[in-house]
């Protein structure tokens, strides 16, 4: 299991916007952190039910950087 950022360089766009009114896609990188198994079981993703004979699982729903 891998927890997947995406990060984005939103000065150049705002100093494009501002000083010469032109918009432009926000530049981007990946980044991907393996998670350890310690981890993956903190996290405790639990089976929920059977739905049309396959396993449904929770689903991640959102998630909160901070520092």
């Amino acid at each position: 299991m891998k927890l997947t950022f995406i990060i984005a360089d939103e000065l150049a766009n705002r100093m494009r916007l501002q000083y010469e009114n032109e918009f432009f896609p926000y530049r981007k990188r990946t980044v991907s952190i393996e998670l350890t198994q310690e981890q993956i079981e903190q996290i405790g993703i639990k089976e929920v039910g059977i739905f049309e004979g396959t396993k449904v699982w929770e689903v991640i729903h959102e998630v909160w950087v901070e520092e």
